[in-house]
């Protein structure tokens, strides 16, 4: 299987031709500042995909309220604390 790498942004851009790629036979990981956070790969029967019904409607699914935090979150602060990581 060959293996390929595309960042999200060109992913986003070209995914038709990067599901084709797919189709055919190779991998493709995606990838965001050079990191791998995903990989494409193609479908294959023996992998145990079990479709479920759903459970709720979708005109119930539309009433759910969103979690609101119990304090503020400065998601700047955060989001640049975890690139300082990598």
């Amino acid at each position: 299987m060959v293996m390929q790498a595309i960042g999200v942004a060109s992913f986003k851009t070209h995914l038709s031709h990067v599901l084709k790629l797919v189709k055919r036979g190779s991998a493709v990981v995606i990838t965001s500042h050079r990191h791998p956070v995903g990989k494409l790969v193609p479908y294959t029967e023996d992998q145990g995909l079990d479709i479920l019904p759903p459970t709720l409607s979708s005109r119930a699914l539309q009433k759910i309220k969103g979690i609101k935090p119990l304090h503020r979150v400065d998601v700047i602060r955060l989001l640049r604390a975890d690139r300082d990581k990598r």
